[in-house]
C-alpha cells in the first residue's frame, strides 16, 4: 500500500484551469436560480449539474448530455428540505399524501420526490431557457443549455457594469435595445419611457463607452448623412470588448498600486522579515507596526479587487462557448 502512494519523480502536474472554470460556472448558475426562486430550486439544479460534471471538462460545451428525471431525484440528498418549495395545495394527490402523514422514511422519500419533480417542471418552464426537457419517456429527460446560461450571466454582468458606471436609467435603455434589437430614437424613448432629449443623451453616453452602437440605413443612393436613418442597437461583441479593456486595465492598475505600496515601505518590510524581529528579540516601534498593518489591509483590499475583476473575466469571456483566448 505504501508503494502505491509513491509518485514518480519524473511526473509533472499542473492545475486544470478549464476544469475549475466549469465548477465556477456551475456555482454561478446555481446562485442565479437561488436568487430568482429559492434555495430549494438551487438544490435541484445543483443535483443536475453534479451529474453533468464528470462528462463536462471545459466550458466549450454548449449543452449537456440528457439526464433522466429519476436519476436527478435520486441524486438529491435525502435530508434536503423541499417540503415548502412549491405550493401543491391544489393537487388532490398531495392533499391526501402530504407532508403531514410523512413521518416514515418511505413517506419522506415520496414527498421529496414529488417536490423535486414539481421543481423540475418549474425550472424547465423558466424563461431563461437554461433547463430543457428533451424527452417525454418515463418522467422525462432533461438537458442544461450552457450556452444560454453563459449569455444570460454575461448580460447580467454587463448590466451591472453599466449600472456602476452610469445609472439604472442607462441599464433600462441597454435592456430595451437588447430585447427590441434595432430602434430609432423615438422608439427607444417610448420603450424606455423617457423624454426624447433624455434618451438621446443616454444613447450618446452609452455609445462613447462602447455599450451601444448605431447602424446607418440610407434613404437615397448618394448616402447623404442628412437623409440617413440611424438605428440604435447593442453589439454583445463590442460590449464585451469594452468591458474587457476596462477589466484588464483595472487589474494592471491594481497590481501597479500593490508594487508601489510595497516599494514605498521596502525598508520596513525587509526589517520585519529579519531573523531577530521574527524571533522576537528585536521589536518594531508602534509607528512601524501601524505602517505594516496599513500595508496588510491595502494588500487585502487589492486581492479582493483582483478576485472581483477576475470573476468578471470569467463571466464575460472564459465561460462563453466559442470565445477565443485573450
Amino acid at each position: 500500500d505504501a508503494d502505491e502512494d509513491l509518485v514518480d519523480d519524473k511526473q509533472c502536474f499542473q492545475i486544470y484551469h478549464e476544469r475549475l472554470d466549469v465548477f465556477l460556472r456551475n456555482k454561478r448558475i446555481v446562485n442565479y436560480f437561488a436568487e430568482k426562486y429559492n434555495d430549494e430550486a438551487s438544490v435541484v439544479l445543483k443535483a443536475i449539474l453534479r451529474l453533468t460534471e464528470p462528462r463536462t471538462k471545459t466550458c466549450k460545451d454548449k449543452v449537456s448530455e440528457s439526464i433522466a428525471a429519476q436519476q436527478i431525484v435520486q441524486n438529491i440528498s435525502s435530508d434536503a428540505q423541499l417540503d415548502q418549495a412549491v405550493d401543491m395545495s391544489g393537487d388532490p394527490y398531495f392533499k391526501e399524501n402530504g407532508t403531514d402523514s410523512g413521518s416514515s422514511t418511505a413517506a419522506r422519500k415520496a414527498t421529496l420526490g414529488k417536490m423535486a419533480f414539481a421543481l423540475l417542471d418549474v425550472l424547465r418552464r423558466d424563461g431563461s431557457g437554461i433547463i430543457n426537457k428533451v424527452d417525454e419517456r418515463g418522467a422525462g429527460q432533461y438537458r442544461v443549455n450552457f450556452e444560454r446560461a453563459a449569455i444570460l450571466l454575461r448580460d447580467e454582468c454587463l448590466d451591472s457594469l453599466v449600472l456602476n458606471k452610469f445609472s439604472s436609467t442607462h441599464v433600462r435603455v441597454v435592456r430595451t435595445l437588447r430585447d427590441k434589437q434595432k430602434l430609432d430614437e423615438k422608439l427607444v424613448s417610448q420603450a424606455a419611457m423617457l423624454p426624447l432629449a433624455r434618451s438621446r443623451e443616454l444613447l450618446h453616453e452609452l455609445t462613447l463607452a462602447g455599450f451601444a452602437d448605431t447602424v446607418e440605413i440610407p434613404r437615397t443612393a448618394d448616402r447623404n448623412p442628412s437623409r440617413m436613418v440611424y438605428l440604435w442597437h447593442v453589439s454583445p461583441q463590442k460590449q464585451v470588448s469594452a468591458a474587457l479593456r476596462g477589466a484588464l486595465q483595472g487589474i494592471s492598475n491594481i497590481m501597479q498600486r500593490a508594487d508601489q505600496e510595497t516599494l514605498a515601505r521596502a525598508a520596513l518590510v525587509a526589517k520585519s522579515q529579519r531573523a531577530d524581529v521574527v524571533a522576537g528579540t528585536t521589536h518594531l516601534t508602534p509607528g512601524e507596526q501601524a505602517s505594516l498593518q496599513v500595508l496588510g489591509k491595502l494588500k487585502q483590499q487589492i486581492d479582493v479587487c483582483v478576485i472581483r475583476l477576475d470573476t468578471m473575466l470569467l463571466l464575460l469571456h472564459d465561460m462563453v462557448p466559442g470565445s477565443t483566448a485573450l
